[in-house]
């Protein structure tokens, strides 16, 4: 009797966080009538599924939102997907060889992303301005990639403890968007480079975007209470 309830309960969760028919498989949660929608990019060897538990802690805040999380398309080495490959973690990562490798993959999955974008936008009737971008780790730089590249207006874009963004001058390029973007990084973060935040700051400056920089005291690689409320006073 109690695995019929459970399977009954799994079943009612998949109907309420549905997948979308997208080019990605994306999970959603879209109340009646959203007046603005949140991108949520996971990040490495995770899954769209695995941060289904942001919605709990996103909608304490950020009322009438619809919340999106794609999953990246590559398999990552041996669980879970990748929106690029990793070839190696901490100060190594900003390394210009290791790093155009990741850049390189990165690129490649970003209008992936702008898809879920418009598809959100014809959708639900959104305004492309009310739909932002937020991404953790590796899904960081996915979504800061995702809102500066993007042939839409997105407004804003954060990254939590993400892997920098450095542009070179002609990669920068690629750049269509100009949104306001919010960097929270925690100090005892040793995954991705401690100057982590001071590299995308630097490639911001240059590109003229507006950008805010939060560091917590104590945060490692990881997104707590905190940082989802300071994200969240953003995008207000």
């Amino acid at each position: 009797m109690n695995k019929c309830i459970l399977k009954m309960f799994a079943y009612l969760f998949i109907l309420l966080f549905s997948i979308n028919s997208y080019a990605l498989e994306v999970y959603s949660h879209v109340p009646e009538n959203p007046k603005n929608a949140l991108i949520f990019i996971h990040g490495w060897k995770q899954s769209g599924k695995d941060v289904l538990w942001m919605t709990g802690k996103f909608n304490k805040h950020l009322a009438d939102t619809a919340f999106y999380y794609p999953t990246a398309p590559d398999k990552a080495l041996g669980s879970g997907y990748q929106w690029f490959e990793v070839p190696t973690i901490g100060e190594e990562m900003s390394r210009e060889e290791t790093y155009n490798i990741m850049l390189e993959g990165a690129l490649k999955n970003v209008s992936k992303i702008h898809e879920v974008i418009e598809d959100i936008h014809q959708t639900t009737n959104i305004p492309y301005e009310n739909i932002y971008i937020t991404g953790y780790s590796q899904g960081g730089l996915m979504a800061l990639l995702t809102s500066i590249t993007s042939p839409y207006p997105i407004s804003k874009a954060i990254s939590f403890s993400g892997v920098p963004v450095i542009l070179s001058e002609d990669a920068a390029k690629i750049v269509n968007n100009n949104p306001n973007i919010l960097i929270i990084q925690g100090d005892s973060d040793r995954v991705i480079p401690a100057n982590s935040y001071l590299l995308t700051e630097e490639t911001l400056k240059k590109l003229g975007i507006n950008h805010q920089t939060k560091i917590i005291k104590g945060l490692k690689h990881q997104i707590t209470d905190d940082a989802i409320e300071q994200a969240s006073i953003y995008i207000k």
